[in-house]
């Protein structure tokens, strides 16, 4: 979105504000920040990624190539799991700020992701200076190197499987804490046919639920129709956008409420920053949010917003997102939270129930459950009172039992029941139905 159209939006959203809501700080006393972590390249960034996460060290530490993704897609699952940091090599060479970094960090296991088209056999032998022992995760193609890793993160199997294009990154960078967050591997796929050894990752590890990241042009219709018919899966759901940014965007609604004060922020147009930081993202529990060079777009910047995030941690440095984007998430950080009224549902009994009175000592009446639902998109906290145009105040809470009577010398009654839910900022919905109240025939 263009500058101008933001500023349009941002009056909309003063407008709006003013017709269905409230401008309202947010909760508790904690300043926003936004947190760049980057060194001079994509090596020296995930080394600032990994000293930021690992302070004091890591038991475990995985190897991915810098120059290509394939290898390495699902393996932010495993190091997260293994709470350990994802550093970069090159395929021949360990650049001297990774040496560093695995000095300080003192593994005691090393975990190459990939074959040694990918990491070499020089440098699986050179990495064993710095831990007792170094292994290798590896298929013969992307497909089977994910498989790989999955069999080896989760042994005892996995109810639920993450799976992603294996031809681009972003969907599956941005689905990594969120793989983690359901305690799932990330499988990858080709667009149009489900990879044979994947779908005997996904039976082998027992899943009954899939998980698919992306649109269709990512992963078609005829991959998800595969991966439904396949033995034990009951459940094949998609995250979808319109875009990479959307669909990044939509990954962090699946699986993170408002008031997450974390947020990850790396560029949607490369991937070696989103892959070091998924491990992190992944052990904090937080979501991976992608954003252009230059410009924050507005799936991003709305879910920013919904999520309330205090702290953001942008991955990489100027050339991957730029001081004008990081100025942008300051901003958006800044802005007053807009509390969305919440949302009542009476959903018992059914609108126009009837119900026949017994004689309560001074007037016919009969006692009647009320149940509602509510929901806040904000996740504030709320209450629900419930009132009548007869009887006056009936109760407070999600369920009452009041006893509804008809008023002196009237055979029936139909008194409007509503409920009215409010939260800690004042705004407030209403819903309502009618019960009908029958003197009993004689």
């Amino acid at each position: 979105m263009g500058t101008t159209s933001k500023r349009g939006y941002i009056v909309l959203l003063v407008v709006a504000t003013l017709v269905f809501g409230v401008l309202a700080p947010m909760a508790g006393a904690l300043s926003p920040s936004t947190t760049r972590l980057a060194g001079t390249d994509r090596y020296g960034t995930a080394v600032a990624i990994s000293q930021a996460a690992f302070p004091t060290g890591a038991s475990n530490v995985f190897i991915a190539n810098g120059s290509g993704f394939p290898d390495a897609l699902a393996g932010g699952v495993a190091a997260a799991n293994a709470n350990g940091p994802i550093l970069l090599v090159q395929q021949n060479s360990i650049p001297a700020v990774t040496a560093t970094e695995l000095t300080r960090l003192g593994p005691t296991e090393i975990t190459i992701l990939g074959g040694t088209a990918t990491v070499s056999s020089a440098v699986e032998t050179a990495l064993s200076t710095y831990a007792a022992t170094v292994r290798r995760l590896w298929g013969a193609d992307r497909f089977a190197t994910a498989a790989a890793i999955a069999s080896d993160t989760f042994p005892s199997g996995a109810s639920t499987v993450v799976l992603a294009a294996g031809y681009n990154f972003p969907d599956a960078l941005a689905g990594s804490p969120a793989a983690t967050k359901l305690n799932a591997p990330l499988l990858l796929t080709r667009s149009t046919v489900l990879p044979t050894v994947t779908a005997t990752a996904i039976t082998t590890l027992g899943a009954s639920r899939v998980v698919i990241l992306g649109g269709t042009i990512a992963v078609s219709a005829g991959v998800e129709a595969a991966v439904g018919a396949l033995a034990g899966v009951t459940s094949v759901e998609r995250w979808a956008g319109l875009d990479r940014f959307a669909t990044a965007t939509t990954i962090s609604q699946k699986e993170w409420s408002c008031g997450n004060f974390t947020v990850y922020v790396a560029s949607g147009l490369n991937f070696p920053d989103a892959l070091a930081g998924g491990p992190p993202a992944g052990i904090d529990g937080a979501p991976m949010l992608l954003v252009k060079t230059d410009s924050v777009p507005t799936p991003t910047y709305d879910e920013l917003r919904r999520l309330r995030a205090v702290e953001v941690l942008i991955l990489g440095g100027t050339s991957a997102v730029s001081d004008t984007t990081k100025t942008a998430i300051d901003s958006i950080l800044a802005m007053p939270t807009y509390n969305d009224a919440p949302t009542v549902t009476i959903t018992s009994p059914p609108d126009l129930s009837t119900y026949v009175t017994t004689w309560q000592g001074s007037a016919w009446g009969a006692q009647v459950t009320f149940t509602a639902t509510t929901d806040d998109a904000n996740c504030d906290s709320v209450t629900v009172t419930w009132t009548s145009n007869v009887d006056g105040a009936l109760g407070s809470g999600s369920t009452i039992s009041p006893t509804l009577e008809i008023p002196f010398g009237l055979d029936s009654s139909q008194p409007t029941i509503t409920a009215t839910v409010t939260d800690s900022y004042g705004a407030s919905s209403t819903d309502s139905i009618q019960v009908k109240l029958l003197v009993p025939s004689p």
